[in-house]
């Protein structure tokens, strides 16, 4: 609403039916963009996340052969594998939420010095 507001109180009346259309048609456009980004770094990160975090398990490490590992984790059986990749699966998911996130940050903060270029509205004062 006030990017609305702000677009249109510098805009002449005989032109808001086509402002409207535009500032609608612009903002859709915009939004559909930025969410097939987002979307794609948050499934590459998830990937990426998920290659790192399984490419340091193995059945030698000492993480896996110490007691407070749950026995659910035995990589020697199907349901062992496939319970910790559901367990790896989640925390990579968490990690890239956390980076698609920081990403949008990024993208907030780069996008702040463009309120400079907003004009206050002129008041006719006659």
């Amino acid at each position: 609403m006030p990017l609305s507001t702000i677009a249109f109180s510098t805009l002449a009346a005989r032109y808001r039916n086509e402002g409207t259309a535009m500032f609608s048609l612009i903002r859709n456009i915009g939004a559909s963009v930025g969410i097939s980004i987002v979307m794609t770094v948050l499934g590459h990160e998830l990937q990426q996340s998920h290659a790192e975090l399984s490419a340091s398990i193995n059945p030698f490490r000492d993480a896996f052969l110490g007691p407070g590992v749950p026995s659910l984790w035995n990589l020697s059986t199907e349901l062992g594998r496939a319970a910790l990749n559901a367990e790896v699966s989640r925390q990579a998911a968490t990690i890239a939420y956390l980076n698609d996130f920081r990403f949008m940050m990024y993208l907030c903060l780069l996008a702040l010095p463009l309120l400079l270029l907003l004009r206050p509205r002129r008041v006719n004062r006659a």
